[in-house]
């Protein structure tokens, strides 16, 4: 076209978007000439609304961006996140081939806090019938290890509700049971609510003796090699033993149910 010749272009805008110039003057052409359009990305605002303590933030931002919310103030016995129902979810490709959900910004957006109620989780590690295997338990939790599923009790507490201890565990009757203590403070569980997740072991003792164990020769020296096993009579016992003066314990008799163990000398 030329500076008396002028038509009417239509510019297809991509959503989201608005026109904002051509990338070169038309104004005196004479000669052939590819005018392009620019566009921006439309300007919106997004307001973020935190209930918990009353504070207002308006962020002005642009079409696409991702939405990065504030950070929630806490509320006592709640679970805050941010409600983001009223923006836009994409799923963005990870390194690993997954995906995690982003939000961005496609229109002017209010995005408020929202509040369930916090749940505790509470452990109880479950005395065993060889306190070393309870201490192992323990010692497994404390360095960040997940406990075999049998070897505690798991309890889920709303905040501030009474511990709820299994019964079936204090009043069992093999135990003469006195409490269960944190295991991080230390401290015994006492008629208290919960306001945290928490670990608990047993403080116990055994309510009942065991058959003393007995060996199938008798006691002496040998001057030739000799086949010694070591019995009891009491279902699940433990047996401790030496061979060499130090004290040895021998872990699967129990695991097993199997309370013979063999020893050549």
């Amino acid at each position: 076209e030329t500076s008396e010749n002028r038509a009417t272009v239509e510019v297809t805008i991509p959503e989201g978007y608005e026109f904002a110039r051509w990338n070169q003057s038309t104004v005196n052409v004479n000669d052939n000439l590819v005018v392009l359009p620019e566009i921006e990305a439309k300007d919106y605002v997004v307001v973020f609304v935190d209930w918990g303590s009353q504070e207002v933030q308006l962020v002005e931002t642009s079409f696409g961006e991702i939405i990065e919310p504030p950070t929630a103030s806490k509320v006592d016995g709640k679970e805050v996140s941010w409600d983001m129902s009223n923006a836009t979810a994409i799923e963005e490709p990870l390194a690993d081939g997954t995906t995690k959900t982003s939000y961005i910004v496609t229109h002017n957006t209010v995005i408020t806090t929202q509040y369930t109620e916090k749940e505790n989780e509470i452990i109880f590690i479950k005395p065993q019938p060889d306190p070393k295997d309870t201490e192992d338990t323990k010692e497994e939790i404390q360095k960040g290890f997940e406990p075999e599923e049998d070897d505690v009790v798991t309890k889920k507490h709303p905040h501030d509700d009474h511990v709820d201890p299994p019964a079936e565990i204090e009043n069992a009757p093999e135990y003469i049971f006195y409490g269960w203590r944190n295991i991080d403070t230390g401290e015994l569980l006492g008629d208290t609510t919960v306001t945290e997740s928490a670990v608990y072991f047993p403080v116990y003792e055994f309510a009942y003796t065991v058959s003393t164990p007995y060996a199938d020769i008798k006691t002496g020296e040998y001057d030739s090699v000799q086949t010694v096993t070591l019995n009891c009579d009491t279902e699940k016992a433990v047996i401790w033993y030496t061979t060499d003066g130090s004290a040895h314990y021998i872990k699967r008799l129990r695991r097993h149910n199997f309370l013979k163990r063999t020893f050549h000398f």
